[in-house]
């Protein structure tokens, strides 16, 4: 993949193989899918984590769609299928290519997310991350080092590589009966702990061992896809995007004048040490509105959520269980 100037002013061309064009565009129209869905769910259920900016704001941002207009240009003229045989260019103006790839590096990042909304809460939010031959955590960090190469006007060239499927995994069918013994007692001591989360939960006890089975086979084949190349290491050179602000010039500044900069408080924090009078001034929110999306977050988080998470963090730890690791081929 490679970024460099076009001879047209102020446009950048995208350059890329039929299969990096092929998920590149998937990644995009995921995107597109994402942003729709997030206007409209509570925080708690959005799919991508939003920095500096919100949903809504990406979704009716014209730089974006204008870019997002331009794929699918191109995808009527040349198939995203990985099959066209020849490098595929997308050409845009610079400000239209920094927003798609602040948005493809969005979509890149939320793969597990967006696993956990499919799985847990699948008829509000119906659509699978896109099965990708090179891996998320690459993409994202690819995007993030065009997204810099573009911001000082270079040309930069990457190399992605594809990684197969052939991460160790657990044969659900031939576990030995003491492996199967110890996921039933790490499943019951889950639903002990989270009775709350499991009291509507209709599966039987050898269905939560299975579908824990494909979790951990699931988790082992992303951590196979996510190991560093050669090529992927040499290549990417900075995967922070230039940021124009300077944060130690200011905190200079301030401490001349007698004062200090306190550390990033997050909104529970700051709600904490705010009357709700000042909190609502501060916001410009009624506390009644604050109070009653405080609870529609509280009511996203349906048991199922809940249940989903527990149990893909569980699949997790008997992954790097040292009980697990010799069934794993």
């Amino acid at each position: 993949m490679r970024l460099k100037r076009s001879d047209v002013a102020d446009t950048f061309e995208l350059v890329m193989s039929p299969l990096e064009w092929k998920e590149v565009y998937a990644l995009a129209k995921f995107g597109q899918i994402g942003l729709q869905y997030d206007c409209e769910a509570p925080y708690v259920t959005q799919v991508f984590v939003y920095e500096l900016t919100d949903p809504e704001s990406l979704n009716s941002n014209s730089l974006l769609q204008s870019a997002f207009s331009s794929l699918d240009s191109m995808a009527e003229q040349i198939r995203p299928d990985g099959r066209s045989g020849h490098e595929v260019i997308l050409r845009g103006l610079k400000e239209e290519m920094r927003e798609l790839l602040i948005l493809l590096g969005t979509a890149a990042r939320a793969e597990e997310q967006a696993e956990l909304l499919y799985n847990a809460v699948n008829d509000a939010f119906p659509s699978l991350f896109p099965d990708l031959e090179i891996p998320s955590r690459d993409y994202a960090q690819a995007f993030d080092d065009l997204l810099t190469a573009l911001h000082e006007e270079r040309s930069l060239g990457i190399n992605l590589t594809a990684k197969g499927n052939d991460a160790p995994a657990l044969n659900g069918r031939n576990l030995s009966p003491e492996i199967r013994a110890y996921f039933a007692a790490r499943m019951k001591e889950l639903v002990r702990q989270n009775s709350d989360a499991y009291a509507d939960d209709t599966r039987s006890l050898e269905t939560q061992i299975d579908e824990l089975i494909d979790m951990v086979n699931a988790e082992s084949l992303r951590r196979h896809r996510s190991k560093p190349t050669v090529d992927s290491v040499r290549s990417f050179v900075s995967s922070r995007p230039y940021n124009p602000f300077n944060d130690e010039e200011l905190r200079e500044r301030v401490q001349k004048l007698g004062a200090t900069i306190s550390p990033p408080l997050t909104a529970e924090q700051l709600r904490k040490e705010l009357s709700a009078d000042q909190f609502s001034k501060i916001t410009n929110i009624d506390p009644e509105l604050i109070k009653a999306e405080g609870e529609r977050q509280r009511k996203a988080y349906v048991p199922s959520l809940k249940r989903y998470s527990r149990e893909r963090s569980l699949a997790k730890d008997l992954l790097n269980d040292e009980r697990i690791t010799p069934s794993l081929h």
